[in-house]
C-alpha cells in the first residue's frame, strides 16, 4: 500500500500493520478480518484527525497545513522574481514541497537589509551582517490564511558572484541545507537568496558570529579543557545530524564553523560539498590540512563518513593548541606527507584520552577510524570522570542532575506502542528565546512564575522554571539546560503537537539566572474556570472529558507520566482541552516542597493527589507510574459531571 503523503509516522505504522497482517499466515480469515478492521479504524481515526479544515487535505499539523500554506506561496509566485529563471525555479520548487511555516526558502528583496556590515572576505565568498526588517516567516495564521513573519532581526549574508562558474555549488550547498534543517539539526539555517545592485547573488542565514578558527587564536590561552570538551560536544552533533541525513559535509574545517548568535552553540555551515554516501566524490576537495590522506592518493578511493572523522580529528587538534594543523609545513609538501602518514605533533599536557582519540581519527585505514557515536561517547564519559575528579560532592550532584536530563532525552526517544509517533519525525525546532523578545509582560501568579505577555503581535504565556538543586550555580548552568531543554522539546514535538497538548514555541533565558518557556495563550482560561463560567450541556463535558483522556493516553503511550493531573494544567483552547505543565527531569517536583506556590498549587486541588503520593513523593514521577495520572483523572472526571470542587468543603483528606 502506498504510504499517503501527509499523513504522520503513526498513520504509516498502522498502514504498515495491516499490510503485516495480510502477510500473517497463522491467523484464519475471521480473526484477519476482525484485526484489519480494527487497524483500519485508528486509521480513519488518524486521518479524519488530520484533514484540514479549510483545504480538506491530510496534513501534519491543522494549525499549520502545508497544503494551506504551499497555495498561499503558489498565489504570491508573480510578485517576486530573482531575474534568473533557474533561480526563481528552484525556489518555487523548495516552497511547492515545504512541511513547515518557519523552513521557508524564499527570495528576499535586497531593499528589505539594512544595517550592513562586512565581517569577512576570502576566495569566491565575502560575508556580511545585515538587518532583515521583515524577518524570516514563522508561523500560519489560519484564520486569515496567511504566513506570519517573526519582525526585525539581524542575519549572516554570503556572497555568491553571479559570473562565478560554481553558482551550481551554491545551490547544491542551500538544497543541503534545506534537507538537514527540515528537522532541528543543528546546522546553520538558510532564509533564501537575494542580489545587490552589482548582480551579485546572496545566500541569507541565521545571523553567525566569528569562525572556530578566529575564536580560538584569540582565546586559546583562556580556555579550560571543559569548555573545550563543550565545543567539540556542538561540533559532534552537527556534524551527527548531517551523517544522520546520510550525507557526507566533504570539507570539515575550523573556518566554517561558526557560533549562532540565537542558538549559542557551534554549528556547522558551507554545505557546497556535501553529497549524498550512496553518491559520493572521487574528488578531493577541502582545506588541505583537514584531507583525508584515502582522498589525496590520486585513486579512485571515494569520499565516505569516515573522511570527516580524520578531518574532526584535525580540528581536534587546533581545538587542543589554537592552530592550524601542519601550519609549519610548506604546502606544496602537505599532500605528500599527508599520504605518507605525517600527523601534528600532541602539544604537551593534553589528556591522554583526548590524545588517543585525536589518534585514532587519525588513522590511515578509513575502517580503523572510530565511529562518530563512539566519540560522542568517549567525550561525555571523558567529562563525567573529569567532573567526578575536580568537582565536590554538591557540584557532582548538580551534574548528575544534566547527565539524567540527558538521559531523559534519550528515554523520550523510544515509543510505547508501535503506532506512536517517532519524535524524529517532522520534528519542530523550538528555537532559544530572547526575552527582550517578550513585551507588555504581566505577572499572574504573585510569585513571578507566571506571566503573559506579547511576542510577534501574538498573546503568549510565559512560565518561569524552578530548577531542582540548581539555584547556587544557576548562571553556570542555565545556559546549558537551556539548550538542552530546546532539544528535549523538540524531540517531544509530536506530542505537544497533539490537539490535545499544549504546544511549546520556545525557550529562554532572562536576567541570565533563570529559564522560562512560552506557550500559546490559552482564550477560555483553565478547566476550572472554564466549567463554571459556561454552563456545559452534558454534551460538550463529555467531548471535553474525551480530549482529556486522549491528552493522558498521548502521554502514556510515549512512557510519560505527568504527575499533576488537575484543572489548572487542562487549558482550554476554542472549547478544546489541553494538558499542560508537562513534567521536566530538573523541574522541583517533590510534593513535599516548601515552595509557596507548589503549596499552594497542591492544596488548592488535593482531591486530585494519589494518596500513595505523600506516602512515598519520590515516585510519583517514576516513568512506569501510570496510577497517579488514573487516580487524578478519576476526580477531574467528577469535577466535569458535578462542577464542584472536590474536598473544597471536606476538609484535607489524607
Amino acid at each position: 500500500m502506498e504510504s499517503i503523503e501527509g499523513v504522520e509516522f503513526s498513520a504509516q505504522a498502522i498502514i504498515d500493520t495491516i499490510e503485516a497482517i495480510k502477510r500473517v499466515e497463522s491467523l484464519n480469515n475471521t480473526e484477519k478480518s476482525e484485526n484489519l478492521k480494527k487497524a483500519n479504524d485508528i486509521l480513519r481515526d488518524i486521518i479524519k484527525e488530520k484533514q484540514c479544515r479549510k483545504c480538506q487535505n491530510i496534513c501534519d499539523n491543522l494549525n499549520s497545513c502545508e497544503f494551506c500554506i504551499r497555495n498561499y506561496l503558489v498565489s504570491r509566485f508573480e510578485k517576486w522574481t530573482s531575474e534568473n529563471e533557474e533561480i526563481d525555479e528552484w525556489i518555487e520548487s523548495c516552497q511547492k514541497k515545504i512541511r513547515r511555516p518557519d523552513h521557508i526558502i524564499e527570495w528576499i528583496p535586497y531593499s528589505n537589509l539594512q544595517d550592513i556590515q562586512y565581517t569577512s572576505e576570502g576566495g569566491m565568498y565575502h560575508k556580511m551582517k545585515a538587518l532583515w526588517t521583515e524577518g524570516r516567516y514563522t508561523s500560519w495564521d489560519f484564520k486569515y490564511q496567511e504566513l506570519k513573519r517573526f519582525g526585525p532581526h539581524y542575519v549572516t549574508i554570503k556572497n555568491v558572484s553571479m559570473n562565478n562558474p560554481n553558482l551550481e555549488q551554491s545551490l547544491q550547498e542551500i538544497k543541503a541545507h534545506l534537507l538537514l534543517t527540515s528537522t532541528m539539526s543543528p546546522v546553520i539555517r538558510i532564509y533564501g537568496l537575494t542580489r545587490d545592485g552589482n548582480d551579485d547573488y546572496m545566500i541569507i542565514t541565521e545571523n553567525v558570529s566569528y569562525t572556530l578558527k578566529s575564536y580560538l587564536k584569540d582565546n586559546i590561552h583562556t580556555l579550560s579543557w571543559v569548555t573545550k570538551y563543550r565545543i567539540l560536544q556542538n561540533i559532534l552533533e552537527s556534524l551527527a545530524s548531517i551523517h544522520n541525513k546520510k550525507f557526507i559535509h566533504g570539507d570539515l574545517h575550523s573556518g566554517i564553523i561558526r557560533l549562532s548568535t540565537s542558538r549559542e552553540i557551534w554549528l556547522i555551515g558551507d554545505l557546497r560539498y556535501c553529497r549524498s554516501v550512496d553518491n559520493p566524490s572521487e574528488v578531493s576537495f577541502g582545506t588541505m590540512p583537514y584531507v583525508a590522506p584515502e582522498m589525496l592518493k590520486g585513486t579512485t578511493e571515494k569520499m565516505t563518513i569516515s573522511s570527516d572523522i580524520y578531518s574532526f580529528g584535525m580540528v581536534m587538534w587546533e581545538v587542543s593548541t589554537g592552530r592550524q594543523p601542519f601550519d609549519e609545513m610548506p604546502t606544496r609538501l602537505l599532500s605528500d606527507e599527508i599520504v605518507s602518514g605525517s600527523r601534528p605533533k600532541i602539544m604537551e599536557g593534553t589528556p591522554s584520552h583526548y590524545a588517543n582519540l585525536m589518534i585514532d581519527c587519525w588513522k590511515e585505514d578509513p575502517l580503523s577510524r572510530p565511529s562518530l557515536a563512539k566519540i560522542q561517547s568517549e567525550i561525555s564519559k571523558t567529562l563525567e570522570d573529569y567532573f567526578k575528579d575536580v568537582m565536590s560532592p554538591q557540584e557532582q550532584e548538580e551534574m548528575r542532575e544534566i547527565n539524567f536530563l540527558k538521559t531523559e532525552f534519550v528515554a523520550a526517544s523510544t515509543t510505547k506502542q508501535e503506532y506512536v509517533s517517532k519524535p524524529n519525525q517532522g520534528r519542530k525546532d523550538i528555537e532559544i528565546i530572547k526575552y527582550d523578545q517578550i513585551e507588555k509582560e504581566e505577572f499572574f501568579d504573585g510569585v513571578g512564575r507566571i506571566s503573559f505577555g506579547t511576542m510577534s503581535e501574538r498573546r503568549v504565556a510565559i512560565k518561569t522554571l524552578q530548577i531542582n538543586k540548581l539555584d547556587k550555580t544557576k548562571e553556570r548552568m542555565n545556559s546549558i539546560l537551556s539548550e538542552l531543554l530546546q532539544q528535549k522539546i523538540s524531540r517531544w514535538d509530536h506530542i505537544y503537537q497533539d490537539k490535545n497538548i499544549v504546544e511549546f514555541l520556545g525557550v529562554g533565558i532572562k536576567d541570565e539566572k533563570n529559564l522560562f518557556l512560552v506557550m500559546p495563550f490559552a482564550n477560555n482560561g483553565n478547566l476550572r474556570k472554564y466549567i463554571k463560567n459556561n454552563k456545559l450541556p452534558f454534551g460538550e463535558k463529555l467531548e471535553v472529558a474525551k480530549g482529556i483522556v486522549n491528552g493522558i493516553k498521548v502521554l502514556h503511550n510515549n512512557n510519560i507520566v505527568h504527575g499533576n493531573i488537575n484543572p489548572d494544567n487542562i487549558l482550554i483552547f476554542d472549547k478544546v482541552p489541553k494538558i499542560s505543565n508537562l513534567p521536566l527531569p530538573f523541574e522541583n517536583k517533590d510534593l513535599k516542597s516548601k515552595d509557596l506556590y507548589i503549596c499552594g498549587e497542591l492544596f488548592n486541588n488535593i482531591g486530585y493527589v494519589d494518596p500513595n503520593s505523600f506516602l512515598e513523593s519520590s515516585k510519583s514521577h517514576k516513568k512506569d507510574n501510570y496510577p497517579v495520572d488514573i487516580y487524578s483523572l478519576g476526580t477531574l472526571l467528577w469535577e466535569i459531571m458535578s462542577e464542584k470542587v472536590p474536598y473544597r468543603n471536606d476538609g484535607v483528606l489524607i
